[in-house]
């Protein structure tokens, strides 16, 4: 299990920052600016999945990586809710 949440978030964290990067290169201001948040979470989400293992699980970092885990999510379901928007009102 360990190896699959590791690898699968290697590779989302991937295609995260490949569209964050998009969203920058946009350069519509609100994605632009969502871009570089959703960017920015997921290398706190790397950073605190790392330190959990590294330090066999202390609560505080797992907490952390869950609550970025929200975090995420909700970005991407704003990030959604501004691209429907601009797309219905273009």
């Amino acid at each position: 299990m360990q190896f699959i949440h590791r690898w699968f978030g290697i590779l989302i964290s991937g295609l995260i920052i490949c569209y964050a990067i998009w969203l920058i290169i946009l350069n519509k201001h609100a994605l632009r600016g969502m871009g570089m948040v959703a960017a920015c979470l997921v290398l706190v989400q790397v950073t605190t999945g790392i330190i959990t293992l590294v330090y066999h699980v202390p609560i505080l970092a797992a907490l952390t990586h869950q609550i970025g885990a929200i975090l995420i999510l909700t970005t991407f379901l704003f990030i959604q809710n501004i691209v429907t928007n601009f797309e219905l009102l273009h």
